[in-house]
């Protein structure tokens, strides 16, 4: 994600660059400027949330035996890399070799 994230050259934008153009709820689609194609996924933390208002996705690093998160939030245009629960449920995207 933070090769992701230097590569776009924004981190203030990532979010808006990565989303897709539609599907998101309420708020600004994304630009979908690099053919990520971002869409809201439903997620489990205590119980399924599918509001269409969150993309988060985890990331193959720990710290301290927590997982890393990457939060996509329709209401921005950034995103946010935090510490997470591993009892989450949330989204992966693969890197093809």
């Amino acid at each position: 994600w933070r090769f992701l994230i230097n590569m776009t050259g924004n981190s203030s934008t990532i979010g808006k660059l990565l989303k897709t153009q539609t599907g998101w709820n309420v708020y600004d689609n994304g630009d979908d400027s690099f053919g990520f194609s971002v869409l809201p996924a439903p997620r489990k933390i205590s119980g399924f949330s599918s509001d269409k208002s969150n993309a988060d996705f985890w990331s193959s690093s720990e710290v301290r035996g927590i997982a890393i998160r990457m939060n996509i939030n329709a209401k921005h245009d950034f995103a946010t890399m935090t510490d997470f629960d591993k009892t989450s449920a949330l989204s992966i995207r693969c890197i093809k070799d």
